[in-house]
């Protein structure tokens, strides 16, 4: 389950919701993927925070926010962001990103699960 605040906008809440369903998504269809490039938990946790960058993308035209992120991610979401706007296949995506946390593992966040 995922909450929403009673004191945002209806188009903020539902870009919230996106933002939650996406990482829902990711769990169920994406995170043994990268388990099996041998990413740990704590730098998939990573990537599953990132990839939501993409909802700027596939939602342009129907969004009125853009879904920010963490700071601490930043670098990796535009990473993702480029990976993605050239190839447009999210498995190259994702396996990019794979490749970028196991060399980059430092880039985690202290407050990330491990």
């Amino acid at each position: 389950w995922f909450a929403v605040s009673v004191h945002n906008s209806t188009l903020r809440n539902t870009m919230t919701a996106m933002h939650e369903i996406m990482h829902i998504f990711f769990h169920k269809q994406w995170w043994k993927f990268c388990e099996d490039k041998s990413v740990p938990s704590k730098n998939i946790w990573d990537i599953k925070e990132a990839v939501t960058v993409l909802l700027n993308l596939w939602f342009k035209d129907l969004l009125v926010d853009v879904d920010l992120g963490h700071e601490e991610h930043a670098e990796l979401r535009h990473s993702i962001k480029e990976w993605f706007l050239e190839n447009r296949n999210f498995q190259e995506t994702l396996l990019k990103a794979c490749k970028y946390m196991k060399i980059n593992p430092e880039k985690s966040p202290n407050w990330s699960p491990s």
